[in-house]
């Protein structure tokens, strides 16, 4: 920008999401999820871990992704989550046992998570994992899902196709692990429903409708909390013309050329 530069920016498909396990007894009952969602300030984990660079989602789903639909903004209020929470009978606190990757950025999002919690009575024990080692005890998990050592799982996850299908019908009963992603182990018929139908059809417009449904329904659910969604950011100067990025983060160079 000091230069005089184009600047180029683009939502990416991926979202980094801190997953419930649903078979987990305390995440059964939704107040539990909503406190949570409620009391982590997702504009301020932004602000301070990564510098205002990336976009709040509002829905499961990034605006990149076909069939995004923008859903109510989560509110933060520590105070109605805390209420929440003595409704669903964890009014004297509660711990959670959370895995993450270690990864740096990861480390820090994790903690100001934590921090966050900690001011509606929830103590969130965070163990960072090396991504081999999660690839093997969450991606591959075949045992009871009541049984998972962690409660909570902190992980982004990007659709290729940029596809809702790929996002969110993952979601799906048929998808817990090992057989594909829907680290939340949530269960849901009539979500399962709505990504069959959707998966089922090339008509657009039936399309639409399935995943618009599809995404009411997580959006009331809340398996999982959307945290950030990835931005990516470039510049060029006068001499470029037509140049574009993808939701992949790649230039687009279809339409571009060098001007004099």
């Amino acid at each position: 920008e000091s230069s005089g530069a184009t600047i180029l920016s683009k939502v990416g498909v991926q979202i980094g999401y801190m997953y419930f396990n649903c078979e987990k007894e305390v995440f059964q009952d939704e107040r539990v999820r909503q406190a949570l969602a409620m009391a982590i300030d997702i504009d301020s984990l932004n602000e301070v871990v990564y510098g205002g660079d990336y976009v709040k989602p509002n829905s499961f789903l990034t605006s990149s992704i076909n069939f995004y639909k923008e859903m109510e903004p989560l509110k933060y209020d520590p105070e109605a989550a805390k209420a929440l929470l003595a409704e669903a009978g964890y009014g004297d606190g509660l711990t959670l046992v959370a895995w993450e990757e270690n990864d740096t950025t990861d480390i820090q999002r994790g903690e100001f998570i934590q921090q966050q919690l900690a001011e509606i009575g929830v103590d969130l024990k965070i163990y960072p994992q090396e991504g081999g080692f999660l690839t093997d005890n969450v991606n591959a998990y075949s045992g009871d899902p009541a049984e998972t050592e962690w409660d909570v799982y902190i992980r982004g996850y990007g659709a290729d196709t940029a596809d809702a299908d790929e996002m969110i019908g993952r979601f799906s009963s048929s998808t817990f692990p090992p057989v594909g992603g829907n680290y939340s182990f949530y269960s849901n018929a009539e979500f399962d429903e709505c990504i069959a139908a959707g998966a089922a059809t090339m008509d657009e417009d039936a399309r639409a409708e399935a995943y618009s449904q599809a995404q009411n329904i997580l959006w009331e659910d809340l398996p999982a909390i959307p945290l950030l969604s990835s931005c990516y950011t470039s510049a060029y100067n006068e001499h470029i013309e037509g140049i574009d990025l993808t939701a992949a983060g790649c230039f687009f160079l279809m339409n571009a050329k060098y001007v004099e």
